[in-house]
């Protein structure tokens, strides 16, 4: 094992293998991210088929080439956090532990560099550094650096930019395809939560400890007493106090709120401090009863998506970010971001505190209307003009972070658009020509080995892959500068850090003098620090904090003056969303986003964005982590489709503040060949592909105890996860990597194996995903559910899910079967037929029977948390309990015709047409397709009040068995306490 993982690490990353060692740490030594785990981790299970397969959230753990050597040589850690807290807001398309590609392009810097020693956020927190300016077109070349520090001479010769052909250049990178991806533009929406729904209250122990951490104010006296009214123990806190002075030990609730007025600069990494000191108690109290964690803020009710005032301090936004990323590190605790109306804020305190001890959507905006959540919402990218240029030819364009990477990339529709004078700020010094040993070599391994060879003396491969690292940061800036040059534009360089105020001031003014005014900034420097909550550091929140939002402060200081026409910002859909290790990331994004909020009203004149970047394809994603964000359901940004969609954003006239990017995937991986031993199956366009490739989309442990409604589905002593859940689970599996796309139905939904239970033997299952797949006007995903039992995998059952943009209309249902008098009641049906029961009993009325089919009424679902704790939804995607009631009509239709019970164990296809089934409850409509004696076949029409289709099924089969008549009269009278013998069919 120790020596395949050398062999391996050496391919990967140009060390000699005699240079390493299983006790290197893989950042202080090796320089090895995360990113490059992946890629090594993905090699090693190529060439170690049986080694075990981690998970992206097992690479935290990884820090040195031993560690990954034990990780493959046994049995991979338990990730924790099984449950998932509802959520009845758009779902989440990433929540997995590894970055992706963003779009900064001084990503580089890192958290293996040496802390940054960040005292505060003041405007200047880190040291000065010179600014050297390169002057650059297509002719001319580079202009020798000016000696003088903070300072940039006027460019001694303009020459004009080169016309045509704006083409890659050769030889540059290929990023890893994103050709089977669509872009999908969405805004956010703000919609009003429905006051009838129930939402499971969050208990803790009485007189647990709550800190509220706030300003001492009036409100925070009413919140204190609402808790106290809870059964809690608050205990107000001021910020200026120390987190650390303070002991977490039992600690059930943490309130962070904002101050009403402007914000200290620091505020947000004092919050991340009392979130970090929390945290183990937190997770704690939850595993132990109940917990939660929320943010307050004062913005306007909705997040700055209604009527943001020019007095509110879009810091605040921070605080969001800090709560929607817990709410993925810590699916037990209930974490909440709630905004207040700040006229109404000291009317609601007592809906705030009610709303902290509910479960549900993590945003939650309370105002004197009513409580109101978030909604991502598809808006296509086309309306703009493209007549319209997006900028004035010729504008200067002040770039931050734009020299490297996804930012430069992006920004090459734009040159060609508008063929500007582009001002390119980065962090990557530009030295003097390199020696003719190694301007002649490409690849790194080899430039690693050149590196090692001129040695005088002895070097770490971490300080060898350092040399490499800057060596070809600086090819690919001058390959940048020359590209931009070479699409329009009149190009110069500014080596500048935009946290340092001072400097930044003074080369924008060197600017105007040499080009004019200055009509537009994009910024999109950044840099990452991935660390979970408990394990990152104030200075690495603050390295990556600061970068962003010092850096857009200092920028927008500096252009206060200029008739600004745009101001671009590069944000991240973390911010919008969150994700797991990403707490300081999501924090900045959201002060961006908000900024943008602001600007927007503030600035009518100037066209203000934040774009909310899903992945890009280039940047940090290697074709290895590419294929792991594929399995996942996520696409990458292709830097045309990316740039283009800028440009078009550009041009449209009703300007939104945020909008959220992402790539969606529409077609998997080439197929395969058939396997040898005909396994293989038919895809829609005729080839021959191997079983799909699945990733985990999230692993539920179920139990008596925390699934109760399974105690109303017992087959002869055992409890049996209804095939209705099944269906319900796939759907959100398929759904969560495709935000913004509708349920529409599935395809041949088979059950191999009941997922069975009692009281003592809880199950843990994994519900799978696999690639997204185009098909006619709509996109499937292929699922599974498993289990593993004795170390071997079982799979429990399979669909393919299909999602589509706009749910068709449902037609008004055809004629009904005809039918005579059904003999029993609903009750006497429960009570001698059927095996359900309180909570699955769904039938109200049996209209009547006939060996036609059957024709009865169904009452709706309960809301998700009555039937289960920590539901993954919030709603449900259709109806379980109207799909359980068809499943139960044909249970009576084969005991009327054969007296014998039956169960489902195929389902030929489900299409749905609504978003939700009616409050009120649905008709259902079974007409008999086929009987031979021991299966049935059905299609099935569930119909609304006003005789339209809800939904529909088809080829719906049913095993009938007579064995079943006493495994059914068992779990009406026994609770699933033994060992019985469990159902061979889904329920």
């Amino acid at each position: 094992m120790g020596d395949v993982l050398l062999s391996v690490v050496a391919e990967k990353t140009g060390y000699p293998a005699d240079m390493l060692g299983l006790d290197m740490q893989l950042d202080a030594d090796l320089g090895i991210d995360s990113i490059k785990r992946v890629e090594i981790l993905s090699a090693l299970q190529e060439k170690l088929p049986d080694a075990p397969s981690v998970k992206p959230e097992h690479l935290g753990t990884l820090h040195t080439l031993r560690d990954i050597a034990s990780l493959l040589a046994g049995p991979l850690p338990s990730v924790a956090g099984q449950p998932i807290l509802p959520v009845a807001e758009a779902p989440r398309p990433f929540v997995v532990a590894i970055t992706p590609a963003s779009p900064e392009s001084d990503r580089e810097i890192s958290i293996e560099l040496p802390p940054v020693p960040f005292e505060d956020l003041a405007p200047t927190p880190i040291p000065e550094l010179p600014l050297t300016a390169y002057q650059m077109n297509s002719k001319s070349g580079f202009t020798a650096p000016q000696a003088e520090a903070n300072v940039i001479p006027p460019p001694s010769v303009f020459l004009p930019p080169v016309d045509p052909p704006p083409m890659p250049m050769r030889g540059d990178p290929e990023p890893p395809s994103a050709t089977h991806s669509t872009v999908v533009r969405s805004l956010v929406g703000v919609v009003p939560l429905d006051p009838t729904n129930p939402r499971k209250r969050i208990t803790t122990d009485r007189y647990a400890p709550v800190w509220l951490i706030a300003e001492p104010s009036s409100l925070t006296a009413t919140i204190s007493r609402q808790f106290d009214a809870a059964g809690c123990r608050p205990q107000f806190i001021p910020w200026n106090d120390s987190p650390y002075a303070y002991e977490p030990k039992g600690l059930a609730g943490l309130v962070l709120i904002a101050p009403d007025g402007t914000c200290p600069d620091d505020l947000p990494v004092r919050a991340f401090r009392w979130l970090k000191r929390a945290a183990g108690a937190l997770n704690e109290s939850a595993r132990n009863g109940g917990s939660f964690f929320a943010t307050v803020t004062r913005l306007d009710g909705a997040f700055g998506f209604g009527n943001l005032s020019a007095s509110r301090d879009p810091v605040q936004g921070a605080f969001a970010g800090l709560s929607k990323t817990a709410s993925h590190e810590w699916p037990l605790v209930n974490c909440k971001a709630i905004d207040l109306e700040p006229a109404s804020a000291r009317h609601l305190a007592t809906a705030l505190v009610d709303e902290i001890l509910l479960a549900g959507p993590v945003e939650v905006g309370l105002t004197s209307h009513g409580r109101f959540g978030l909604e991502v919402i598809d808006q296509p990218s086309e309306g703009s003009d493209t007549s319209f240029p997006p900028l004035p030819e010729g504008s200067v364009i002040v770039v931050s972070g734009g020299a490297r990477g996804v930012t430069a990339e992006s920004l090459l529709p734009l040159v060609r658009a508008t063929r500007p004078k582009l001002v390119i700020l980065g962090r990557t010094p530009l030295s003097a020509n390199e020696p003719e040993w190694l301007a002649k070599l490409a690849d790194e391994a080899q430039i690693k080995q050149a590196l090692m060879s001129r040695r005088e003396k002895p070097a770490t491969p971490r300080e060898i892959n350092d040399e490499a690292k800057k060596l070809l940061a600086e090819r690919q800036v001058r390959r940048n500068l020359k590209r931009f040059a070479e699409s329009g534009a009149t190009v110069q360089y500014i080596m500048a850090n935009v946290q340092n105020a001072g400097a930044l001031a003074a080369g924008l003014s060197e600017v105007r003098r040499s080009f004019g005014p200055i009509s537009a900034i994009i910024h999109g420097a950044g840099v990452l620090a991935d660390r979970k909550i408990e394990d990152l550091t104030d200075e690495q929140f603050l390295q990556v904090y600061s970068t962003k939002v010092v850096g857009l402060k200092n920028l927008l200081n500096a252009t206060e003056e200029d008739p600004l026409r745009a101001i671009v910002l590069f944000s991240s859909s973390t911010g919008r969303f969150g994700r797991t290790g990403q707490v300081a990331y999501a924090a900045a994004n959201e002060v961006l986003n908000k900024t943008a909020q602001q600007l927007r009203r503030s600035k009518p004149d100037c066209h203000t964005v934040a774009f909310n970047w899903g992945p890009w394809e280039g940047g940090m994603v290697t074709p290895a982590l590419a294929q792991v964000f594929l399995k996942e359901g996520i696409g990458l940004i292709s830097y045309a489709d990316g740039g283009e969609l800028m440009v078009n954003e550009l041009r449209r006239a009703d300007q939104p503040a945020e909008v959220v990017v992402i790539a969606r995937p529409i077609s998997g991986h080439p197929p395969e060949k058939p396997s040898a031993n005909g396994n293989g199956a038919i895809v829609s366009n005729g080839s021959v592909a191997g079983p799909p490739e699945m990733s985990v989309v999230f692993d539920r442990t179920i139990s008596l105890f925390d699934h109760g409604v399974l105690r109303s589905h017992v087959i002869n002593d055992m409890a049996v996860l209804p095939l209705a859940i099944h269906a319900e689970w796939l759907a959100h599996a398929a759904i969560h990597g495709n935000p913004g796309l509708r349920f529409h139905g599935f395809n041949d939904l088979r059950v191999f194996q009941p997922v069975s239970l009692n009281e003592l033997s809880p199950i843990n299952i994994q519900v799978m995903a696999g690639n997204t797949i185009r098909r006619d006007e709509g996109f499937v995903v292929p699922v599974e559910i498993r289990s593993r039992r004795n170390d071997r995998s079982i799979t429990h059952s399979r669909a393919e899910i299909l999602l589509i943009n706009n749910l068709p209309e449902g037609e008004l249902a055809a004629s009904l079967p005809e039918t005579g008098p059904y003999p029993h009641t609903p009750d006497e049906a429960y009570e001698h037929y059927l095996f359900h029961g309180p909570e699955m009993r769904a039938l109200e009325k049996v209209d009547g029977i006939s060996d036609e089919g059957l024709i009865a009424y169904s009452r709706p679902a309960p809301q998700p948390v009555s039937w289960m704790d920590q539901p993954v939804r919030g709603h449900w995607l259709g109806d379980p309990l109207a799909m359980d009631a068809a499943f139960q009509m044909m249970i009576l239709w084969t005991n009327h015709k054969h007296r014998r019970g039956s169960l489902p164990c195929f389902v030929g296809e489900y299409r749905q047409y609504r978003r939700a089934y009616p409050h009120d409850g649905v008709m259902i409509a079974l007409r008999i397709t086929r009987d031979n004696g021991t299966m049935i076949r059905a299609d099935i029409d569930i119909i609304d009040g006003d005789g339209r289709l809800v939904a529909r099924m088809m080829n719906v089969e049913h095993v009938m068995d007579a064995s079943l008549n006493e495994a059914f009269r068992k779990g009406r009278h026994k609770q699933p306490t033994g060992h019985g013998l469990g159902s061979r069919f889904g329920g």
